[in-house]
């Protein structure tokens, strides 16, 4: 079976491996482990935590560099598997009892945080560099020189549509006026929003979306999501720990460019991950 499933990955057919491995009445640890990575893979991240906590229970345990490991490495990315990794741990740890079991959450605020504090501007424009990387490789030189000018253009394309015209009049007011704590806030408003309608893509219902936090709901979003999100709400109320405000410049460092990629990123995601056009699996998370 799991040849039959590495064939389906290979196949791009990974909604048809999930289910094969979720239908499995004698799945192993292994297959469990696996049904993890693909439903992480497929942006049902919710799922991915159920599978990795039926694999832990029944006593497996994921090193690196064992045989899982090398079947795990090529099915995911450099950044998706730390970020797999850290979804482990989370469960690995709430199995042996934490509550305070916070990988991931951690995982996904450090490059936020790291740019926020960055020391001088060499500092600052390397890892504004290196989220743009992330976010917006192909148009990463330009968001990085021209932030403002983007930013503005995105808006535009919202103002001229029926729907959020009122949102890139209001968007187009702030931008004008430097208000940029309150245009992050607006467009964050915006993608909380539109996420209720998209939450089936990532087997989360719009009322989960509604009542959880941001702290809640960014750990149940795929990677590059979860990093919009909280790049836009630190933009928003930039604060570091114990609530300390900072003062951004935002003249000189990119944070413009920043909030356009996190924009425009957001939908390019919630394009890809729809284009399989696949239903979130049908088994209920216990």
């Amino acid at each position: 079976m799991r040849q039959r499933v590495l064939r389906l990955l290979s196949e791009n057919q990974a909604a048809a491996a999930l289910e094969i491995l979720e239908r499995d009445e004698d799945r192993t640890p292994e297959s469990s482990l696996l049904a993890a990575v693909i439903a992480y893979r497929e942006g049902f991240i919710p799922h991915a935590m159920v599978h990795l906590r039926r694999a832990i229970e029944a006593q497996l345990r994921w090193e690196e560099d064992d045989a899982l490991d090398r079947t795990i490495q090529p099915l995911l990315g450099g950044e998706e598997y730390l970020d797999f990794e850290q979804l482990y741990l989370d469960e690995l740890e709430r199995f042996e009892g934490s509550r305070d079991a916070h990988n991931r959450w951690f995982h996904l605020n450090m490059p936020v945080y790291e740019l926020l504090t960055a020391a001088g501007s060499e500092q600052g424009r390397a890892r504004a560099q290196s989220l743009l990387n992330l976010l917006a490789p192909e148009r990463a030189e330009k968001l990085l020189g021209h932030g403002e000018k983007e930013l503005e253009r995105i808006i535009r394309d919202f103002s001229r549509s029926e729907v959020d015209a009122r949102f890139g009049l209001e968007a187009l007011k702030l931008l004008r006026q430097k208000q940029y704590p309150g245009l992050a806030g607006l467009v964050l408003a915006l993608l909380l929003e539109n996420l209720k309608e998209f939450g089936p893509f990532f087997a989360l219902s719009a009322d989960q979306i509604k009542d959880s936090n941001l702290q809640q709901l960014v750990v149940l979003l795929p990677l590059r999501i979860a990093i919009d999100l909280l790049l836009l709400y630190s933009l928003s109320e930039p604060k570091v720990k114990m609530g300390e405000a900072l003062s951004l410049d935002w003249e000189t460092r990119p944070f413009l460019g920043l909030m356009a990629a996190a924009f425009v990123n957001f939908y390019q995601q919630v394009h890809e991950f729809r284009k399989s056009a696949k239903a979130p699996p049908s088994e209920t998370l216990e």
